[in-house]
């Protein structure tokens, strides 16, 4: 959906059906904050379920033209909003941005944000992801908050959460990690009178005083692609509030928007497929668990040179189903590739005459579990065909946690 909503001051309750991932809501086109709510709104006006981005903010008249404020979400005029599992992504513009996430100015105006991502928003002043100014107010709860930066030093770098005139913050069950500047801290000045941050069972880079937060890494699956989910050993899980509601899978709440699922029970398997050239075969011998060596065995071996190639797709390349793929183009005629090749070059040692040993650490990422991996042994064969190389029959890892 490409627009900006004002709720006019409506009781509604603004749900997605498909959740953020598949639902979302552009304001590039608006030039204001993406959700505003700003005519006398209450909790019972919530936004659930949206992806919230390219918000440039609520425009005020400034001597820089316009200052905006929220691009995300703006909540003013003595308004209360609730947002809840929503992902506040990439909003707020150049100079003259004010919480580039989610903004909640002027007495009497609440926001309250529970279970959301607030990532990579931008703020030219103050609060990359959120600023609560004007003696109002906002709540954080399990919210991942992450990414965010803010570039004015003038006004103290908040590229997290920021306050200021007498804006309070509480923040419960949260992460607020790698954000540019300050991770939590009130603007620069006087704009820092009246101003508090209340936060608990939370994880802060750098630390942040308050009963049961942390400091370390919370270890997210992957930041450089966007996947703030936690990997299974991540300090974060079991770690929020114990006097939370419990998560889906009946555990102690986890920090943070995503509850590692410690349910999730996938069984590890390998199995053979496919066929090689020559007499190679691959056989596999410790299933692929996660956070153990998964291992198989080369058998038939001409020499002690080889190795093993790891793929994540045994039937198509850049879309086309090409595996298995005749490799007599390279002088190896009746051999096949037999997936892609993503790792090639892994190492094989040579124990008896004829066989060659294979084993890899498998990562513990939760990401990885149900994945499918596929391996393939090559070794280097005297006379067998011009390259002399051949390959072995593949071995399809299912990686489980048990």
């Amino acid at each position: 959906y490409s627009e900006v909503l004002d709720l006019q001051g409506k009781e509604v309750q603004l749900r997605s059906v498909a959740g953020p991932s598949l639902t979302v809501i552009d304001g590039a086109a608006g030039n204001d904050a993406v959700i505003t709510a700003n005519s006398g709104e209450t909790l019972a006006t919530c936004v659930s379920g949206f992806t919230l981005r390219g918000g440039a903010g609520k425009p005020f008249a400034s001597s820089y033209g316009f200052d905006h404020y929220g691009g995300g979400v703006y909540v003013g005029g003595a308004s209360s909003l609730c947002v809840e599992d929503c992902w506040i992504l990439e909003n707020g513009i150049g100079t003259g941005t004010f919480a580039g996430g989610v903004f909640a100015g002027g007495a009497g105006s609440h926001a309250e944000v529970r279970g959301c991502l607030i990532a990579d928003n931008f703020a030219w002043a103050s609060g990359g992801a959120t600023l609560v100014d004007g003696d109002a107010t906002m709540h954080l709860e399990h919210c991942t908050v992450t990414g965010n930066s803010a570039n004015s030093w003038s006004f103290g770098h908040q590229g997290g959460v920021s306050m200021a005139n007498g804006g309070d913050v509480t923040l419960s069950g949260c992460i607020v990690w790698g954000n540019a500047g300050f991770q939590i801290r009130a603007f620069g000045g006087v704009y820092s009178s009246g101003t508090s941050a209340i936060c608990t069972y939370s994880c802060v880079q750098g630390g942040f005083a308050g009963v049961g937060n942390i400091g370390s890494n919370p270890l997210f699956v992957s930041e450089a692609t966007g996947n703030f989910q936690l990997q299974s050993n991540s300090p974060c899980i079991d770690a929020g509030d114990p006097a939370a509601a419990l998560d889906p899978d009946g555990t102690r709440a986890d920090m943070g928007c995503f509850a590692f699922d410690q349910g999730l029970q996938v069984v590890a398997t390998a199995t053979v497929f496919g066929t090689g050239c020559g007499a190679l075969a691959l056989t596999p011998v410790d299933a692929p668990v996660a956070g153990t060596l998964g291992s198989a065995v080369v058998t038939n071996a001409p020499s002690t040179v080889g190795g093993v190639a790891i793929g994540w797709n045994n039937t198509t390349l850049g879309g086309l189903p090409v595996f298995p793929l005749s490799l007599a183009y390279l002088g190896m005629p009746g051999c096949d590739l037999l997936h892609s090749n993503d790792l090639f070059g892994l190492p094989v040692t040579s124990s008896t005459s004829g066989t060659l040993d294979f084993a890899y650490a498998v990562p513990t990422a939760p990401g990885l579990l149900g994945q499918h991996v596929y391996l393939q042994a090559y070794c280097y064969a005297p006379g067998a065909n011009p390259l002399e190389v051949i390959v072995s029959n593949g071995v399809d890892w299912l990686i489980g946690n048990q």
